[in-house]
């Protein structure tokens, strides 16, 4: 089961955050955070294809013991098969990570889904699902108020929501407590990766 904090990994792979003066952390420093979020009970990490070498680097450090959700980047134009072109690169982010498959993968662009190829890209990523590539399908939004317009067609297991001290709109809603009652997983990320990364 997924935590419903997770570790956000994009300042292992690229020099990323607005309080971040250092750039690029070093492996050694990454792993140290890793152990670090274990320790208070994060289990879960958060990756992406987008983030640089994140997850060529979690694979060098060892993250077999922990549940990675990672995202699909936006497909590309030139994908003539988008069920092909998921699969390569999903089966390209496990070899990165050095681990069996993925606990959840989500969409890093989700409002293709509501576009003209939408039921192509969910197909794709059922696919995965089906073929115990992946555990868990979702997406990764930053408008909370748009949850209704994916969840009123597409069957999703995982919601990424932005929630950190300057953006508390989830805090107002009461649909993050409808969905828990939908056994729906809702991964608040980044109300922790700010503060570990740059260890405030």
């Amino acid at each position: 089961m997924l935590s419903s904090l997770a570790l956000g990994t994009v300042q292992f792979g690229l020099p990323y955050g607005i309080a971040n003066e250092k750039g690029q952390i070093g492996l050694e420093e990454a792993s140290e955070i890793l152990n670090e979020a274990r320790k208070n009970g994060i289990k879960t990490i958060d990756t992406a294809v987008v983030y640089g070498d994140s997850e060529k680097r979690l694979g060098q450090i060892g993250v077999a013991n922990w549940d990675i959700v990672s995202k699909l980047p936006p497909v590309p134009k030139s994908a003539s098969n988008i069920q092909k072109w998921a699969v390569e690169t999903v089966t390209n982010s496990i070899s990165r990570l050095r681990v069996s498959k993925l606990s959840g993968l989500l969409l890093h662009q989700p409002e293709t889904l509501l576009e003209r190829e939408g039921e192509k890209l969910y197909e794709a990523l059922n696919y995965l699902k089906l073929q115990k590539i992946v555990n868990k399908i979702g997406i990764s939004i930053y408008d909370p108020n748009k949850i209704d317009s994916y969840l009123s067609k597409y069957d999703l297991d995982i919601i990424q929501l932005p929630m950190n001290v300057l953006d508390k709109r989830l805090l107002n809603l009461n649909r993050l407590s409808e969905l828990k009652k939908e056994n729906r997983n809702s991964c608040s990320l980044n109300i922790f990766t700010g503060f570990i990364a740059h260890g405030i």
